[in-house]
């Protein structure tokens, strides 16, 4: 049953922050990591249920932003021209309301695409990288 005191506690998008390699990312709009199961279906003579084996995890996402620089896609772009892929990191921060904070880090992280150039008259323009990563970490969790 939620209370005014939980509401209270309801943590916004706009505490958050990201880090690429380390790197803050300016005018960061929006970040979201996922991590999917792998299933392998598994029957049985005789037994009429299917049952899943976890077979692996594939972690994906993305993250927006402002363009205020071209650092980002400069890197990125020049690790597709040359065929030499980094070896990246991405790390979220978001804090609480009440004081806590959360904090996740991917690793092996892999852009799959860059936007060499987009604009339209008489609009902001928007970057967004999206991503593969290998594993991840809870550095802080929020209980």
């Amino acid at each position: 049953m939620s209370t005014a005191t939980d509401a209270r506690k309801t943590m916004r998008g706009s505490d958050g922050f990201v880090w690429v390699d380390n790197i803050p990312v300016a005018m960061l709009q929006s970040v979201e990591l996922k991590v999917t199961a792998n299933y392998e279906e598994i029957t049985a003579c005789g037994d009429p249920s299917t049952y899943q084996q976890l077979n692996g995890t594939s972690g994906s996402g993305s993250i927006k932003v402002k363009k205020i620089n071209s650092n980002l896609n400069f890197s990125i772009a020049e690790e597709f021209r040359t065929g030499v892929i980094g070896d990246h990191s991405i790390t979220t921060k978001i804090n609480s309301p009440t004081g806590g904070t959360e904090r996740i880090r991917v690793t092996g992280v892999t852009f799959d695409e860059v936007t060499l150039a987009a604009f339209e008259a008489e609009s902001i323009m928007e970057d967004e990288y999206p991503i593969k990563f290998a594993s991840w970490t809870y550095l802080d969790r929020i209980a």
